[in-house]
């Protein structure tokens, strides 16, 4: 016997939508260039150098077009570096302006006054900053020289055009898992939000996987201390593991998905 499956009804509000299920994505990630001014050492996708088969701004284009037709709620745009893309900006506005939402990562090399207040003035839209050590000296052996600078710089400009809700992304290495208040104080002085997410064997991070991996102390130190602040701090990823540990973590830290609130 064959089920019958009711057609799901045009319009109405979007909750009474979710008892016939989901025809698309929530959400996809899309790394949009593997370009990057940096050559950051655990960099998963060994991110630097342009890809000649990068689709065109065109081709871009279309695809936002598809995610619309699909109903895709939003994507996360990563690389690589995005914004070095010269039509990043054109496709943020053009993804947008087609009821797609925009989460996207960046060193902040772009972001000076102008782009910050841009950012702030626009809807559906979602930046993070990334930073991997809360000192320019732990940060910039990994990100490079200047990174600090550039990413903080960025901070600042998010900050003073009035943009709310922007994330400090961190992936937790051996070199910075001690600086994890620090790392809260200074998305605090900013009014951003600390993400945390874990390191991962790959790309250029396969190469540094055993001198940069926390130890076995510092994730049981990372697990005490996501347990004492998880109510303020989001994981892009799950630390599931760590649950292994005693009590598990708040759902807002340990078990948070990929995506805007995560």
């Amino acid at each position: 016997m064959t089920a019958v499956v009711p057609d799901r009804p045009v319009g109405g509000r979007l909750v009474d939508q979710f008892e016939y299920g989901l025809d698309a994505p929530i959400c996809l990630t899309w790394e949009l260039t593997y370009a990057c001014n940096l050559a950051c050492v655990h960099c998963l996708s060994s991110s630097g150098r342009r890809d000649p088969r990068e689709l065109s701004t065109a081709e871009a284009e279309a695809v936002i077009d598809e995610l619309q037709r699909m109903q895709v709620f939003y994507v996360n745009v990563g690389g690589g570096e995005p914004t070095v893309r010269p039509d990043f900006w054109h496709l943020l506005d053009y993804a947008i302006g087609h009821d797609v939402g925009v989460k996207f990562s960046t060193n902040g090399i772009k972001l000076d006054t102008a782009r910050a207040q841009q950012l702030a003035r626009t809807d559906y839209v979602d930046v993070q900053i990334s930073l991997d050590g809360a000192t320019a000296e732990v940060n910039d052996a990994v990100r490079g020289a200047g990174s600090y600078a550039t990413a903080t710089r960025a901070l600042e400009n998010l900050a003073e055009a009035g943009m709310t809700d922007f994330k400090v992304s961190v992936v937790v290495t051996r070199e910075n898992a001690g600086q994890l208040d620090e790392f809260k104080a200074l998305t605090d002085r900013y009014g951003a939000q600390l993400r945390i997410t874990r390191f991962r064997p790959s790309g250029r991070g396969a190469d540094v996987w055993d001198r940069l991996h926390p130890t076995q102390q510092q994730q049981r130190d990372l697990y005490a201390w996501l347990l004492a602040n998880g109510d303020q701090v989001l994981t892009g990823d799950s630390f599931f593991h760590l649950s292994a540990l005693g009590s598990p973590c708040r759902a807002s830290t340990c078990a948070a998905p990929a995506g805007w609130s995560a």
